[in-house]
């Protein structure tokens, strides 16, 4: 009988310190800063990486403006040193940028290219568990 109390009690043992000793994992998270590369004309960057960064400078996101006669969407960044860049997509002629544009969410990753004219050449809108949420 006290073979089985002993062998209890180490099971009890065992258990809790498996239980007590896992570490508690929130899944992967991708810290994505703003990058503007002017030779590319193209912006990649996470609203939840740009809010939380330390610098306080950067900057990325999108917006749609609706009017009784016209829609448009703007994309807008400025990276850690400061640099700036936009494109803007017209509803009339660039529907599908802006429904894309649209479906950015609070805490996706967002990457935009535009041309000469600075109208958006492409936009990528992604809503991912990795990429980082804002904190407050």
């Amino acid at each position: 009988m006290k073979s089985k109390k002993n062998g209890l009690v180490r099971g009890l043992v065992l258990l809790a310190a498996l239980l007590t000793a896992s570490t508690a994992v929130a899944g992967y998270r991708w810290n994505y800063p703003v990058t503007i590369d002017l030779a590319s004309s193209t912006v990649t960057g996470s609203l939840g990486s740009a809010r939380n960064s330390a610098n306080g400078t950067e900057w990325i996101g999108c917006g749609v403006t609706a009017q009784p006669t016209k829609l448009y969407a703007i994309c807008y960044a400025q990276d850690a040193a400061g640099g700036r860049a936009s494109c803007y997509a017209d509803g009339a002629t660039s529907p599908s940028m802006v429904s894309t544009i649209a479906a950015l969410n609070g805490d996706g990753f967002v990457s935009f290219s535009w041309d000469a004219n600075g109208n958006c050449t492409k936009v990528l809108v992604s809503a991912r568990s990795y990429w980082d949420p804002k904190a407050p």
